[in-house]
């Protein structure tokens, strides 16, 4: 399996399973991964379940800023 970016034996401890799957783009992947970054920072299921109870309050749902969030890998790039 090519795992460049993942630590594979990490993320066995945590329960998180990894895959290869070749015939998949890695763009689409990698668009993938950031747009459940992004619903998971805005809590957006925990939103659409708060407005269907009718409570529309914003104070529960606060994110945090991705700003300086990210792991570069200087070796790749």
């Amino acid at each position: 399996m090519h795992s460049d970016f993942i630590d594979v034996p990490r993320a066995k401890a945590l329960a998180i399973k990894v895959a290869n799957i070749p015939m998949h783009s890695p763009y689409s992947v990698a668009k993938h991964a950031v747009g459940l970054v992004l619903a998971l920072n805005e809590k957006l299921v925990f939103g659409q379940r708060l407005m269907e109870i009718g409570d529309y309050r914003m104070d529960h749902l606060v994110g945090f800023d991705l700003h300086g969030k990210t792991h570069h890998h200087s070796q790749y790039f």
